[in-house]
């Protein structure tokens, strides 16, 4: 194990963070051929790793360690910055942002500068979906978990050394963590990937990697380690061209980039001039403050719809690296100077009372629900009325939003209230069945419209993240309710009731038995005589539409006629197409089926704004579909053998 080294400062090292931090913005910026380059937080956190066990270890055994003196550094490196970055977003969000949109800042900015906001965000938001450019702050998730190691990994390090000075029980440690965690992750990345993603359980072992390279940091012939370089970075650059956001991340893949970035720590590659070359000193030296300031720019690009224009692209990036640079100039380096010549109680105070004050602020935007008194609500207001969603909150049936608990809420209790909700012709003696998620819900005007003309009360039971399967893994946001909606469908069952069936299919097809599950489902339903409809999936955006269409109302800006659209929509529509091909009496019905073309989908139809958010339909656009696939010829409640050809022909 090695415990002293010349110098404190290695130039590849500051190198490997300019390749960290530029994969990461290039993907962010999405620019082709770094579909991967979600890795650099990968290497990031093996860098993290490795200083930070020199640092402890170093100090522990040899009697030099301050557990406060710990803190305090890595609070003067990374707090100054990211206290200046939530403040100038609070500040941008008072005048740009919808209360809704304001609150939810005011909650991320509050758990960034807290550190934890890798459990809010796991909470919120899946890192990879659409609904990621809305979360100004997502990218700290990655900063909490760091600094969550931060706190624990010494107080471990100190317990071991209380009981013994040997070195080899600080490795032992270390390498039985990191085999833990790397369990734990390889686990949940195929169970549940959200938290495997932002919690430190299951990121500790890349941090932990890491410090193994610290403590055999001599270790190895010569002639290996000349080779671990190149063969580390070949790891890294395949890495970044071959993985991609829908595999089981992080899990087992990661041992991909974070073995690629031991391997440059551990090897013989100081003096590359890849790595050391002034380019890549500069971008190491910003790196951290061009990755807190990046994000923010993305966000930005998507709210004002220009994420496709190479030339915003661009100077995006131009704009995030001298941002970095300005920071890491005016910020990082004076707090860092001038900090590091106060005592430790003073360093305290500093850390304390700027953080008190900026969660403050953020809180109070936070508790304040978006301060709705500012200039401009009733226009958001206005805009945003346009684009409601059929939930029961507004007179529909989809539960998620109920006795005040608003929407996302998670865990609401079945109530028998829940399974009397009917929408079509209520006066009608002919029932039909509409299940599934919040994509059923988001069809429900669609459905009415259509039950209404052909005089049918449709029985509603949608629930957040319910499918409409049988056998599936997925419980829904509500499980209690899911699993009564369930039972209802299955009692309801009788000979030539409709049953339609939606759902956001592209997410359940993560599961390897998907299709299985699918067709399971139908054999059930028309096994007990019911005709079932199989709704396909309308278009998944990159962006909030929605919201789109509310800024540009508000600020009197264009609203694009099309977006670009996500492909899992269509994937799962081919799924859905070929096991309802294979079980008689199921009809599939693709209601959006032209939306898209090469260029996007469209977000309008007939001149209304169709959509709520980033895949859900509003109620207007919903019904406006609905007149636009009458005029087409489209027919839901057909149970005869005919299948009407224009089914899937575009909406005008």
């Amino acid at each position: 194990m090695q415990t002293s080294s010349p110098t404190d400062f290695r130039p590849d090292i500051n190198g490997l963070r300019a390749l960290a931090v530029l994969v990461v913005v290039l993907y962010d910026f999405g620019v082709p051929g770094f579909a991967g380059g979600f890795v650099g937080v990968d290497v990031f956190f093996v860098i993290s790793g490795f200083l930070m066990t020199k640092i402890i270890a170093r100090g522990l055994l040899g009697g030099r360690f301050s557990l406060w003196g710990f803190y305090a550094a890595r609070a003067r490196r990374i707090v100054p910055a990211l206290a200046v970055v939530c403040v100038v977003l609070l500040v941008y969000g008072a005048a740009r942002m919808t209360p809704p949109d304001f609150e939810r800042l005011g909650r991320h900015a509050a758990s960034s500068i807290g550190f934890f906001s890798n459990v809010v965000y796991w909470k919120d938001v899946d890192y990879f979906g659409a609904q990621k450019y809305d979360q100004w702050l997502l990218h700290t998730w990655s900063l909490s978990v760091e600094w969550q190691f931060y706190l624990l990994f010494p107080i471990v390090l100190m317990g071991v050394t209380r009981l013994t000075r040997k070195p080899v029980a600080l490795t032992a440690t270390i390498l039985a963590m990191l085999a833990v965690s790397l369990a734990l992750s390889a686990t949940l990345s195929f169970t549940n990937r959200i938290p495997a993603f932002y919690l430190l359980p299951t990121r500790a072992w890349e941090m932990l990697a890491g410090g193994v390279v610290f403590l055999f940091a001599s270790s190895g012939p010569a002639w290996v380690r000349r080779l671990a370089g190149p063969v580390g970075l070949a790891l890294i650059v395949l890495s970044i061209a071959l993985l991609r956001a829908d595999g089981p991340w992080p899990g087992y893949l990661a041992l991909l980039p974070v073995s690629g970035a031991a391997l440059l720590l551990w090897g013989d590659y100081a003096r590359s001039w890849l790595l050391r070359n002034p380019v890549a000193q500069f971008l190491g030296d910003s790196s951290y403050s061009i990755y807190l300031w990046h994000w923010p720019i993305v966000a930005l690009l998507h709210q004002y719809v220009l994420e496709d224009s190479v030339g915003w692209t661009v100077a995006a990036i131009a704009v995030s690296v001298a941002l970095g640079h300005a920071s890491l100039r005016w910020i990082e380096t004076p707090s860092r100077v001038a900090l590091g010549q106060w005592g430790l109680r003073a360093n305290g105070v500093a850390f304390g009372a700027s953080s008190v004050v900026v969660a403050s602020l953020a809180g109070a935007v936070w508790v304040g629900q978006g301060l709705p008194a500012r200039p401009n609500v009733e226009r958001f207001a206005a805009a945003e009325a346009r684009i409601r969603f059929a939930n029961l909150g507004n007179g529909w049936c989809f539960v998620d939003n109920v006795d005040g608990q608003g929407h996302g809420s998670k865990g609401i209790r079945y109530q028998p209230r829940f399974s009397q909700c009917h929408v079509g012709d209520l006066s009608s003696s002919t029932e039909a069945v509409l299940w599934g998620d919040s994509h059923a819900a988001h069809f429900s005007p669609f459905v009415a419209a259509y039950a209404r003309d052909n005089h049918i009360k449709v029985h509603e039971l949608s629930s957040a993240a319910c499918p409409p399967l049988i056998g599936t893994p997925d419980t829904g946001v509500h499980p209690d309710v899911c699993a009564q909606f369930q039972k209802d469908v299955l009692a309801e069952l009788e000979p030539g009731k409709t049953v339609i069936i939606a759902g956001r299919w592209d997410w359940y097809m993560r599961h390897p038995t998907f299709a299985q599950s699918v067709a399971s489902t139908l054999h059930t339903l028309t096994a007990r005589g019911a005709e079932v409809v199989v709704l396909g999936q309308s278009p998944l955006f990159l962006t909030g539409v929605g919201k789109q269409y509310v800024y540009a109302a508000v600020f009197d800006r264009t609203y694009p006629a099309q977006f670009r659209g996500a492909d899992g929509p269509a994937a799962a529509n081919r799924i859905l197409r070929s096991v309802v091909a294979k079980v008689p009496g199921v009809r599939y019905v693709e209601p959006t089926a032209g939306l898209c073309n090469a260029q996007g989908c469209n977000v309008q139809i007939d001149g209304v704004p169709a959509f709520f958010d980033a895949n859900h339909m509003n109620i207007a656009g919903a019904e406006a579909l609905a007149r636009s696939a009458k005029a087409r010829g489209l027919r839901l409640f057909d149970t005869s053998p005919h299948h009407v050809a224009s089914a899937n022909a575009a909406p005008r």
